[in-house]
């Protein structure tokens, strides 16, 4: 695109509040490319009457279905409080059998479905937070696999295992009669 006297226009971007630039058209081709800017960032220059979002300027011929699409949230921009419950679950779980027992007047060994059930509703709606943070939860595992699912979400997130460690200690407690 050319602009007055055939010179290319001088084009300025907004990446977390700052204003970048003069920079070509090419290097913010390669910005959105890279996903350094996407379509929802501010772009300017000399031809537009105020700043506008990369979709909506002639910078748009760039976007590809590709870039469109932001990448997922990575691991510390991802909502970890339903994890951190699920990691705590086995524990949750015998509490919640011991009280359900008491109203109801059954033995807690026998309401082991409520620590089952917990379980698998904490892990579906972690996965459900994932898949709208843009995380593929497919090959995740079941919810009802929970020590694989926890393994498995560390690893697409890049997040220690913690969580991981402290279910599966929770649960060997559980087993071994302790909780």
């Amino acid at each position: 695109m050319k602009g007055d006297g055939g010179h290319e226009p001088h084009w300025y971007y907004a990446t977390a509040g700052e204003r970048h630039g003069p920079t070509s058209e090419q290097r913010l081709a390669d910005l959105i490319r890279t996903r350094t800017i996407t379509s929802q960032s501010l772009v300017w220059n000399p031809t537009m009457t105020g700043w506008q979002c990369v979709s909506a300027s002639p910078l748009a011929i760039h976007l590809t279905a590709e870039t469109m699409n932001p990448p997922p949230l990575t691991g510390d921009a991802v909502n970890n409080s339903i994890v951190w419950v699920l990691a705590f679950a086995p524990l949750i779980g015998v509490l919640l059998e011991g009280i359900v027992g008491g109203i109801i007047g059954a033995a807690r060994e026998s309401l082991w479905f409520i620590t089952l059930i917990l379980n698998v509703l904490l892990a579906s709606a972690d996965a459900t937070n994932l898949r709208k943070a843009g995380h593929e939860t497919s090959k995740m595992g079941a919810a009802w696999l929970v020590p694989v699912y926890l393994f498995k979400r560390a690893k697409l997130l890049r997040q220690n295992n913690a969580y991981f460690v402290v279910w599966c200690v929770l649960f060997a407690l559980l087993l071994m009669g302790v909780l």
